[in-house]
């Protein structure tokens, strides 16, 4: 990809560093004039981290022999003009490979042993016992050199206590190679994977590694097609990730097993194309997802610089279609998600400026007030009288109780969002499933399921209305009415989350099908369903918690909007006719500088999201 790599990674720098750079002097001129808040603050740290540490991976998964390591040489090392992943006979992956970089760390291949066996989540943070990661030096500027480090990923050991010196396992368990490379140096990672029918290593060490990945590429054997094997993998391992937001590409390798000198070009390339089409429609995805490539003659092409037969091999259009899948797509994407912060954030920033804009008028209405009652009668105030003390202290003593009661409620609605609540339920789930006998008990299985987790929810829409009611009911006319025109919110819509939940269970159903119900009888399979349906349903319970706490917040601020209101009224009308002539003059002139200021800063504050949303675009 050295051809993508040089113009649009200086192009994606340039915007990561532009976008940054406004953030910060946002940043700074939010913090100089006292409007950044706590959130405002926390979403511009969040972005300024995942500008500079944004990471995209991608791992290439199939058979063994499919030349997964020589499609990685020949896309990521053909200016190495040699082989740094091991390929050939007796070259056999038997580890999973992460190929990153760390600027911190010098280039290094890093081996994990293969006993003791660790949690692959350890494996993936660096932890673990480090007696059991085994260092090798590389020499980036040294091909020969990494080529040779990099023949121990295919080593074995005959395990204590084999039967026979003959029943040999994987040395390594893991293995990353840390080189400076320049797509790794804008964040990506590449995996390289076993083959998942390989002796002795099986498909669980590809099957923990896909839900780090973003794009996960299948490749096959373009004189093959596609295997049972390979379609019972795609069923098992890779079609249900394709729902959480991963991309797919489908590889057919080894096109110049084709390439018949006795056949036409164009009747080969027809033939490529059919197969194409066949597997896209085995496979249920596009055909412009699915490719066919000759690593190996793609890669002699690199190292000889033959230009047509680089452009047969096909390599040049997977390079195209891998810089979109995994950096313009993710590019787009990114601008996006840049657009909806930026609205979030100027919106945070106006409601301050605009309260300060109502304080000020508040302000000049006082003001304005004391000057009429210097030359008039009081009952000419545009002020109402004040309410008698008695009645105030009942009104604050009421809005008092109302914000323990609401705290109260809070803590229910948190009882019932605890997530571990829902592993009884889970498991009872996973047990049902073992025992089902058809698609009628696996469907009442989940539709017990539905009930148990909305039984656990009927606290919350209880407390919810509870809380609606009350606000609606409890508050007297004079403190019921909206402030400034803000309203008490509406209360969390528990229906929205039951569509989310009915949802997750829908895919489920619709996974298993007919097709996958001999599967239930396996408890690894049940067990994995109910670990990605509690996941799931616990994402849900946790977004239902944060939006009512939220809710909670504004409810919870209004009150005290509403307390200051009424002090600030009181006060405002003991404070008439009390200030000098002179006084409410220079006031007067006070405000008329703070509201030149104020509109100083809407512009400014303009400018400054105009500037943000050109570097946004710039690329």
């Amino acid at each position: 990809m050295q051809h993508i790599s040089g113009l649009y990674f200086q192009r994606r720098q340039a915007w990561r560093s532009g976008v940054a750079l406004r953030l910060r002097l946002l940043a700074q001129w939010c913090q100089s004039h006292a409007l950044l808040s706590p959130t405002n603050a926390a979403r511009m740290a969040d972005l300024q981290k995942r500008l500079v540490s944004d990471s995209v991976a991608i791992a290439f998964v199939g058979e063994m022999g499919r030349g997964k390591s020589e499609l990685i040489n020949a896309i990521f090392f053909g200016t190495y003009k040699r082989r740094v992943l091991p390929v050939g006979p007796g070259h056999v992956t038997l580890c999973p490979i992460e190929i990153s970089h760390e600027k911190n760390q010098a280039s290094c291949l890093r081996l994990l042993a293969a006993e003791p066996v660790i949690d692959p989540l350890a494996i993936r943070n660096g932890q673990g016992d480090p007696l059991a990661w085994t260092q090798l030096d590389l020499a980036p500027g040294d091909a020969d050199q990494m080529a040779q480090a990099m023949d121990c990923i295919s080593q074995r050991v005959t395990p204590s206590g084999a039967p026979s010196p003959a029943a040999q396992s994987p040395r390594w368990r893991h293995a990353v190679m840390n080189i400076p490379l320049a797509v790794l140096d804008q964040g990506l990672r590449i995996f390289d994977t076993p083959g998942v029918n390989a002796p002795g290593v099986g498909s669980q060490p590809t099957a923990d590694l896909l839900p780090l990945c973003e794009v996960i590429a299948l490749v096959l054997s373009a004189d093959t097609g596609l295997t049972a094997c390979e379609l019972a993998m795609w069923q098992n391992h890779l079609v249900h990730h394709a729902g959480a937001g991963r991309e797919f590409l489908v590889i057919l390798n080894k096109a110049d097993a084709l390439w018949d000198p006795l056949t036409e070009t164009m009747a080969v390339e027809q033939q490529l194309h059919q197969q194409r089409l066949d597997v896209a429609a085995v496979l249920g995805i596009d055909a412009e997802q699915v490719f066919t490539v000759s690593a190996q003659k793609g890669f002699a092409a690199k190292v000889s610089g033959d230009a047509a037969l680089l452009t047969r091999s096909g390599l040049p259009v997977l390079e195209e279609a891998l810089a979109t899948t995994l950096f313009f797509n993710r590019q787009s994407l990114w601008r996006r998600n840049l657009e909806n912060a930026f609205a979030c954030m100027k919106t945070n920033i106006e409601n301050l400026l605009s309260a300060r804009g109502r304080e000020i008028a508040r302000k000049r209405e006082h003001v304005m007030a004391l000057v009429q009652a210097s030359t008039e009668s009081a009952s000419y105030l545009p002020h109402a009288a004040p309410a008698p003390d008695t009645e105030w202290d009942h009104h604050y003593a009421k809005i008092k109780a109302i914000q323990s009661i609401l705290h109260k409620q809070m803590r229910k609605i948190g009882l019932a969002l605890q997530v571990p609540a829902l592993q009884g339920s889970v498991r009872q789930l996973e047990l049902a499933l073992a025992s089902s006998t058809g698609l009628g008990s696996v469907q009442k299985a989940y539709a017990d399921f539905l009930q148990d987790v909305r039984k656990q929810w009927e606290p919350v829409a209880a407390c919810a209305d509870d809380i609606d009611e009350m606000l609606a009911s409890a508050l007297p006319p004079a403190i019921a009415d909206p402030v400034d025109g803000l309203r008490t919110p509406r209360p969390v819509q528990i229906a929205l989350y039951e569509t989310q939940l009915n949802q997750a269970v829908a895919g489920h159903l619709q996974f298993l099908g007919n097709s996958q119900l001999h599967r239930l009888k396996q408890a690894d399979f049940t067990r994995h369903l109910g670990t990605e349906l509690r996941s799931r349903v616990g994402e849900i319970c946790r977004q239902m918690q944060i939006d009512c706490d939220d809710w909670y917040g504004q409810i919870d601020a209004y009150l005290r909007r509403v307390i200051k209101e009424r002090r600030s009224t009181a006060k405002r009308h003991l404070d008439l006719g009390m200030l000098a002539a002179d006084k409410t003059r220079q006031q007067q002139a006070e405000l008329h500088a703070q509201e030149a200021d104020l509109r100083h800063l809407f512009v400014v504050l303009n400018e400054h999201f105009m500037n943000l949303q050109e570097a946004n675009a710039d690329y």
